[in-house]
């Protein structure tokens, strides 16, 4: 393959890339995606530049992204390209990957020519920078002499330089510019003070946001969000001079709080810190997560729900919130109840209240009607008896009203999952997609027809185009499925979900449950000691809970010796049968009950069961009768 064909080929790979990038995401991988097809385009006689804006200002468009943010971002990528040799960065036939770690990965710190390309790439017009006067110039002294840079006037009087071209700096992005005979050394100073102050104090909401850096400042404000940053640098405590000041401005109007750094590592560690630090001067503060997108920050988010973004910011806040004391007097329970009816709109509880889908349930009332945020149910059942299926319709319920759901499953592939669906809806089973798959690989394997063991689905065949429109209907769902895999370590399967619950919650996703399917899968990594670790594991799962305002589902499986006397004897398990979860860490326990028929000593599944609810907190005990449609992997009401 000529070197040519390879520039457009990896530029087609780096299209696909944008095109699969996440909501929070798609601004850093526009820049840094272009900034590699932009270098490729220099000298190539496949590939333009105009190809390349044209491609990914396409691509952008359809993902509804914003037409001057597109453009100010692609404006500063092709800035950043260089021309480079493609022997030298994996270019040629032999040594040319896809992957990220090719060698030739290009730098992807943005470039700047212009303040307005500056003020794009952040989401807003220039003119917010030039009323912040902000200028262009360079940088007056020193090894950096003659770098081109924004000057950036401070309240503290210093002057600060952001360089547009930070290679030039040995990547360093912001300088100081000390005034002449200056030797002390310069201190952080709060950007943005005065007018967050201002601002909070005449809204409604009296809320100040800590963000990370001037830029994001700059573009909260002039979307409604009272933001104030600490200058140089993210990741440290804010300094005495500076916390004196904020209290004093939370004292004199009665403000509130929110930190909202980066979505990246450094950003959660700089929130715990700054978390820790407010608290323990006696401050109420609330975070915002931005999932864990890389470069991610307040801008970004401004930029995704602009006029939208302070309301949307608080009710994200909450789901950040940690309580500041586990002791909470009458008078403050009271006050809650008060607001619960006389401002419902105020006081919604976060998370989301869930209703069981099965309306069979309801009569028992409790949680057998509604599913509360930060509490757990569990689903029992032996090996075979149906629990993922039970678990499955539930989580299909919530996506077809418009909830996300989580989903862990080490048993089944998230395409097992989706094909379990398709049987669900359609009755074509998961045995004949599997035969049409090995059919397929059969085929191309060359094996000869009498020698095969797949079957194909048949184009323009009844089964063939049920197929296709049960998984259409399906991907139609407003709620999404997101299955995790490939981890069993509990904290580290509630880091993963707890990162895709802050993503979907800051793009405006309603997200409904997770679901444990086999929580004997389950491992801790903390001290057992005389503990069971499924006691420290379910405990894991029931603070998680709490924390994030989610309602857990966590199946599990009694003994065997219990679950062959139950099938035998005709009599359902109830909540001390599990080998794996502590009925008492849950709130609503249902143990699913088939019933068999018994013949010639061999007993044998019906297509009748029940649902014993034998533990309902708030609520009525009982046994629901059901059905089970094996046939489409589904428990039915009677």
């Amino acid at each position: 393959m000529s070197n040519n064909h390879v520039a457009l080929d990896w530029h087609e790979s780096n299209l696909q890339k944008f095109r699969n990038a996440s909501n929070g995401n798609r601004n850093v991988q526009l820049n840094t995606l272009a900034l590699k097809s932009f270098s490729l385009a220099l000298g190539c006689d496949y590939l333009s530049q105009s190809k390349v804006e044209s491609d990914f200002t396409e691509i952008a468009k359809i993902l509804q992204m914003d037409d001057s943010s597109v453009k100010g971002t692609l404006r500063s990528a092709l800035s950043a390209a260089t021309p480079h040799e493609f022997y030298d960065n994996g270019g040629n036939d032999n040594n040319y990957k896809h992957d990220d770690n090719s060698k030739a990965s290009l730098a992807v710190t943005p470039v700047y020519t212009a303040l307005e390309d500056y003020a794009l790439a952040h989401g807003v017009p220039v003119s917010a920078f030039e009323h912040a006067k902000w200028t262009e110039g360079e940088f007056p002294y020193g090894q950096y002499k003659g770098v081109d840079c924004f000057l950036v006037p401070h309240e503290d009087g210093i002057v600060r330089a952001r360089i547009k071209d930070p290679t030039e700096t040995n990547g360093t992005k912001w300088l100081p510019i000390k005034p002449q005979g200056m030797k002390e050394t310069i201190t952080p100073c709060w950007y943005g003070f005065n007018s967050a102050v201002s601002m909070a104090s005449k809204a409604a909401h009296k809320t100040i946001v800590i963000c990370n850096g001037q830029p994001s400042v700059i573009a909260a404000q002039y979307h409604g969000i009272a933001a104030l940053a600490q200058t140089d640098g993210e990741n440290k405590l804010i300094t005495d001079k500076l916390i004196k000041r904020l209290l004093a401005a939370i004292k004199e109007h009665s403000l509130k709080i929110i930190v909202a750094f980066d979505g990246d590592n450094t950003g959660r560690e700089a929130t715990a810190k700054i978390l820790k630090q407010l608290r323990d001067n006696g401050v109420e503060v609330r975070a915002v997560y931005f999932g864990g997108n890389d470069g991610y920050d307040l801008a970004d988010y401004c930029k995704q729900h602009k006029t939208s973004s302070m309301r949307r910011l608080i009710e994200l806040s909450r789901y950040g919130q940690k309580k500041l004391s586990p002791v909470v007097s009458r008078s403050q329970l009271a006050a809650n109840a008060h607001g619960m009816l006389t401002s419902p709109k105020e006081n919604i509880p976060s998370g989301e209240m869930m209703i069981v889908p099965m309306k069979s349930f309801h009569k028992l009332g409790g949680y057998a009607e509604i599913l509360e945020p930060g509490k757990m149910t569990m689903v029992l059942a032996p090996s075979g008896g149906g629990k993922t299926s039970f678990m499955e319709c539930w989580s299909d319920h919530w996506n077809v009203l418009g909830y996300d759901t989580l989903f862990f499953s080490p048993e089944w592939t998230p395409n097992s999952l989706h094909r379990r669906s398709i049987q669900r809806y359609s009755g074509i089973s998961t045995d004949d997609i599997r035969k049409h798959i090995l059919y397929t690989s059969e085929v191309e394997r060359g094996v000869l027809e009498a020698h095969r063991h797949g079957v194909e689905i048949v184009k323009g065949t009844d089964k063939y185009n049920k197929y296709l429109q049960t998984n259409e209907r399906i991907a139609t769902w407003p709620g999404q499925l997101h299955v995790l895999q490939g981890q069993t370590v509990t904290s580290e399967i509630l880091e993963d979900m707890s990162n895709t619950i802050w993503q979907l919650r800051r793009d405006g996703r309603r997200v409904g449950a997770a679901i444990f399917d086999y929580a004997q899968i389950l491992h801790t990594d903390q001290e057992e000691n005389a503990k069971n670790s499924y006691e420290i594991i379910c405990s894991e799962i029931k603070d998680w809970c709490g924390e994030m305002e989610i309602h857990a589902i966590i199946g599990s499986q009694p003994t065997k010796t219990r679950a062959e006397e139950s099938k035998r004897n005709n009599k359902p398990l109830n909540e001390y049968d599990s080998m794996w979860v502590r009925p008492d860490t849950a709130n609503l326990v249902i143990a699913l009950h088939i019933t068999y028929d018994e013949i010639d000593g061999q007993l044998t599944k019906t297509n009748t069961g029940l649902a014993n609810v034998c533990k309902n907190s708030e609520g009525q005990e009982g046994q629901i009768k059901m059905k089970t449609n094996f046939k489409h992997l589904a428990w039915e009401e009677v």
